[in-house]
């Protein structure tokens, strides 16, 4: 009995590796697709592909991904992926469970054409490339459970509008650390030179997101804020609904 039992399991996994290896990039496709996110041209299979990674219907470069089957043994699906493109090269691990989604050992550079693309949304104009370091996300389908990460902007000139007044400033370095904190995903920016708070990110899994600003970031990127508020005190905060 217990032989027969041994003999079932081990057909049971070769059956799951064989399905693996034969089923086809489509279903990655599936895994990934969102509204504005995309992986169009899908080749190979699950075990082993690549296809094209779209955002907001612009071109991120090319995503090839390899099977981990040491994940099976927790029923969960995860893959080694790698993008490389103009836009953005990274390196990362994707692992997709029954309600929930982890990417670990995210490294890599997002390029400042993208980084213009998206900021010129909200009329700005910047310049740098941002690197990332170790970041990491856990989420389940109601909220975000744990963030991490190092993210680096070089600095550079930056052009924006505010109050339909434009404003140009050169603003110095600027040093990002990804946190988790009640369900929201934090990116707490400081500026290196005085250790003092500069910016904030947050984001829900309801898809409201936030920015805010600093007293002593508003002074180096040109506009001096009125009052007595301590420089790393914020003094601008918006709130948008961003999917």
């Amino acid at each position: 009995m217990r032989r027969a039992l041994i003999w079932t399991l081990l057909g049971a996994v070769i059956f799951i590796v064989l399905l693996l290896v034969m089923a086809p990039a489509q279903l990655i496709a599936m895994l990934l697709n969102r509204d504005a996110l995309q992986l169009q041209s899908p080749l190979g299979s699950l075990w082993s592909g690549s296809g094209t990674l779209i955002a907001d219907q612009q071109p991120l470069g090319d995503l090839s991904w390899t099977f981990r089957p040491r994940a099976l043994l927790t029923a969960h699906l995860a893959f080694d992926l790698r993008l490389e493109g103009a836009p953005a090269r990274a390196t990362a691990e994707l692992d997709v469970g029954v309600g929930s989604l982890s990417i670990a050992h995210l490294n890599g550079l997002v390029s400042n054409a993208l980084l213009a693309r998206a900021a010129s949304h909200y009329d700005v104009d910047l310049q740098g490339d941002v690197r990332l370091r170790e970041v990491s996300l856990h989420a389940t389908r109601r909220q975000i459970v744990a963030a991490g990460g190092e993210l680096d902007w070089p600095g550079g000139h930056i052009n924006y509008v505010l109050n339909s007044q434009p404003y140009a400033a050169n603003v110095g370095p600027l040093h990002g650390r990804l946190r988790q904190r009640t369900g929201r995903l934090w990116l707490e920016v400081t500026t290196p030179a005085t250790q003092l708070d500069a910016l904030r990110f947050t984001l829900s899994a309801d898809g409201w997101g936030s920015a805010a600003a600093t007293r002593q970031f508003m002074a180096s990127a040109g506009f001096p804020w009125p009052g007595n508020a301590a420089p790393g005190e914020f003094v601008l905060e918006v709130q948008e609904k961003l999917f």
